[in-house]
């Protein structure tokens, strides 16, 4: 009895989260069940895709549920959601609602005790509860769409932290079944190419050629390769071009920079950005070697998963990719206020300055907190979403991350990480 009374002294912050987690998400399933909105329609899509590959069917091409249904994955990715099609639809989507709350208690608390360690001068708890109200809406999406975005994040952290532990084939694989789901992650290959290590490049491409080849074993070959081109057509066809997407960076410098001064040639948005962004990575990176930090890796590996939202065509829902940079800026915006002010005196005009980043970092919030139309009504939501609002957000949330390494302050946390895992 005792070492259960301890147990939940030294733990209880996280257990009375995931207790309430549990709560949210017993009330928000009764609440969508009963007022009809538990489709779960990505999940119904990852459903039925699975349901025809097992009865050798293509899952491409057809809408499953919405008419927007559609299935862009690889066969692999269909192939794991196979196990839940020997359930009824109610109760795979059921456990798939309740496995996404478990996916929150272990984000929440992973990224909030990472950045603790990295900012020991802010609060576990603001991190927890802060984050988790920051990306409520996310979640509640997660939840109601039974989408598979929090599931890769988390898979990416394990392929960060088997990498670390140089635990290469476990590193590899799992990295492989990333890209099968998002070939968007295709960017985390920057990291490794600065970490190289050969073992975990040839798991990764050996992990993705069989996971490619493996419904050949009773499709067939030449029908597999049909699956596979079926596939790419499925990629293509939700793609965009890169300046029309609204809330990446080619988006926004075409709203609010070339549109309203009549530039029509758009051309140039998507090179420049992309030398843009990886001048400033590769300045991070030596800023990282500079200050020699445990916490330096975790940094330009999650910043650049922040960064896919930004790069490329995707739904607003992957803005939850950004939850541990999210935290980690407004640590920073923390941070800075509560540094001295290197010899200055405080005067109004120097704790003006250092009140900036906080509130620079609450405007930024205000879009992920309240974007939803039962709140905000439909003309503020479709700004947000169409008109590059959360756009807007997410570039300061990653311009004062950033400044944790490169801003002109030089005020880094220097303290190192423990890796209590």
């Amino acid at each position: 009895m005792e070492d259960l009374r301890e147990l939940f002294r030294r733990n209880r912050i996280i257990l009375i989260y995931a207790c309430s987690i549990i709560v949210i998400a017993f009330f928000s399933y009764w609440l969508s069940q009963k007022n009809g909105r538990g489709g779960i329609a990505d999940f119904r899509v990852y459903y039925d895709a699975a349901s025809h590959l097992k009865m050798g069917l293509t899952p491409y091409g057809e809408a499953f549920g919405l008419s927007s249904g559609y299935f862009k994955y690889s066969p692999f990715a269909g192939l794991l959601f196979i196990p839940f099609t020997f359930f009824s639809f109610h109760i795979a989507s059921a456990i798939w609602f309740f496995a996404i709350a478990g996916m929150v208690i272990i984000a929440g608390w992973r990224w909030s005790k990472r950045t603790f360690e990295i900012f020991p001068n802010t609060s576990f708890l603001a991190m927890l509860i802060g984050g988790t109200v920051l990306f409520a809406d996310h979640i509640d999406r997660e939840w109601q769409l039974g989408n598979v975005n929090l599931l890769l994040l988390l898979l990416a952290y394990g392929v960060f932290r088997f990498f670390e532990k140089k635990q290469w084939a476990w590193a590899g694989a799992l990295y492989a079944v990333i890209i099968l789901f998002k070939p968007h992650f295709v960017l985390l290959g920057i990291y490794f190419l600065l970490k190289w290590n050969w073992r975990f490049a040839v798991v990764s491409f050996s992990t993705i050629l069989i996971a490619l080849l493996l419904p050949a074993l009773w499709l067939g070959l030449s029908n597999n390769f049909n699956l596979l081109s079926e596939w790419k057509e499925a990629m293509l066809m939700h793609n965009v071009h890169l300046y029309e997407s609204p809330n990446t960076f080619y988006g926004l410098i075409y709203r609010y920079l070339c549109s309203p001064i009549g530039i029509d040639y758009v051309e140039w948005i998507v090179p420049s950005v992309l030398s843009f962004i990886v001048g400033i990575y590769y300045f991070i990176v030596r800023r990282v070697r500079e200050i020699n930090a445990e916490w330096g890796n975790y940094f330009l590996y999650f910043i650049l998963i922040a960064l896919i939202p930004g790069l490329t065509h995707t739904d607003t829902e992957h803005f939850i990719w950004i939850w541990p940079i999210a935290l980690m800026a407004w640590a920073q915006a923390f941070h800075l206020y509560l540094m001295p002010s290197a010899g200055l005196e405080r005067n109004l005009g120097v704790l003006s300055k250092k009140w900036t980043p906080i509130a620079i970092m609450f405007l930024a919030s205000l879009p992920f907190i309240i974007n939803t139309p039962d709140l905000i009504g439909k003309a503020a939501n479709h700004w947000y979403e169409e008109e590059g609002g959360l756009g807007l957000s997410y570039c300061c949330f990653m311009l004062l991350a950033a400044s944790a390494v490169i801003g002109p302050w030089k005020l880094i946390p220097h303290q190192q990480m423990k890796h209590s895992d």
